[in-house]
């Protein structure tokens, strides 16, 4: 995998009725999170802390079953989530209605590895194909927001003496 580098690590496994989820990330993905939660207008609302804004879950839990702590969007990050297929929320399970929920991406820390365990009866295909649409998403969202790019442009106009037709 030369010139590619592990943004995502993450593994789905079931647990008696539970699912959990392992999941470290790469520390661009959890900085850029952070910062949107420090822009706008929800940095005002009273939840913001020397790591950023952050709240936190009573739906996303750890494996002791304590509330994990996630970063605020605000309205700019909530337009993010590209697709009508994935969601972007801490209300709703890993999927809703065949939506995939990313929302776990803004959870506090995740960059250094953190273990989710949601309520979701999944089967061993949705697992799979959940692992599956969340890796072509994060390659989509790594690249359209966390890669430094530039965009240039040259444009041409036809040169030369033009002649302007007159109506008579």
């Amino acid at each position: 995998m030369t010139g590619e580098k592990q943004a995502v690590k993450i593994t789905l496994r079931r647990s008696g009725f539970d699912i959990l989820m392992d999941l470290k990330v790469d520390q661009k993905i959890e900085n850029f999170f952070k910062q949107a939660s420090l822009e706008g207008s929800c940095a005002d609302n009273g939840d913001s802390t020397e790591d950023g804004v952050a709240k936190t879950s009573t739906k996303w839990v750890d494996k002791e079953g304590n509330g994990l702590a996630y970063y605020i969007k605000n309205r700019k990050l909530g337009e993010l989530v590209p697709g009508t297929r994935v969601i972007d929320n801490f209300g709703n399970g890993l999927l809703d209605e065949d939506k995939m929920n990313v929302a776990f991406l803004r959870i506090v820390n995740v960059s250094k590895g953190v273990t989710i365990k949601t309520t979701d009866l999944l089967s061993l295909e949705e697992m799979k194909d959940y692992i599956r649409r969340f890796a072509n998403w994060t390659k989509e969202f790594y690249q359209n927001h966390l890669v430094d790019s530039e965009v240039i442009a040259e444009i041409s106009v036809p040169a030369g003496d033009e002649t302007l037709a007159t109506a008579n």
